[in-house]
């Protein structure tokens, strides 16, 4: 289950907030859902203390290296999805499979900026827009605007296409090979059939 917003505004720190939360973890795990994805480190120390449930750290936390990833490890994270940064360094890739025993995913088909400026700026207006009504979304005007500039960028220098962080399916084995075992495909709001395509061509 997906509570991986990367801004709360301050609210997850009242007792009004914590008390839904704890209440809504219990619903879940009776409702027999795995886990969880965070990416607030505080939300994930009040779950750790409350439940046993799985806990994922979500890739807006920006882990690209083991210190950080150690960390979360301690807070009782069970698993990591590792920024998209860290796709194509291969020694940081190794590292990170040395020193951190826990299971570490990677998204293969972002198309997102290698090093993104917008990145933090984006992932706090998504997580404020995502509890806004459609009318309170549309009350803030230009909410494309990151993804507008990230495709200004690519359209004019087509480089930024190939610095992207994407794993082509024919490359999948070199991060089998390194010991990776969790691939990640985006797409949440992709067609059925695109997906299904997306994994067959990760598949075969």
């Amino acid at each position: 289950v997906l509570m991986n917003a990367s801004c709360h505004g301050g609210k997850q720190f009242s007792k009004d907030f914590r008390d839904r939360i704890l209440k809504f973890i219990d619903l879940i795990s009776k409702a027999g859902a795995d886990g969880v994805t965070v990416v607030d480190p505080y939300l994930l120390r009040l779950i750790r203390a409350h439940s046993d449930t799985g806990i994922t750290v979500g890739q807006w936390a920006h882990v690209t290296e083991p210190v950080k990833a150690l960390r979360f490890k301690a807070l009782g994270a069970n698993s990591i999805i590792l920024h998209t940064d860290v796709n194509r360094n291969f020694e940081m890739l190794k590292l990170l499979k040395k020193e951190v025993d826990l299971e570490l995913q990677i998204f293969v088909n972002t198309g997102e900026l290698y090093q993104c400026e917008n990145f933090t700026a984006h992932c706090n207006f998504v997580s404020h827009m995502s509890i806004l009504s459609n009318k309170g979304i549309k009350s803030l005007g230009n909410y494309n605007y990151c993804l507008e500039k990230c495709r200004i960028i690519k359209q004019t220098n087509p480089v930024e296409f190939l610095m992207c962080a994407f794993i082509r399916p024919e490359d999948l084995h070199l991060y089998e090979r390194m010991g990776y075992r969790t691939f990640k495909i985006a797409g949440r709001k992709s067609s059925t059939s695109w997906m299904l395509n997306a994994v067959r061509a990760y598949l075969n």
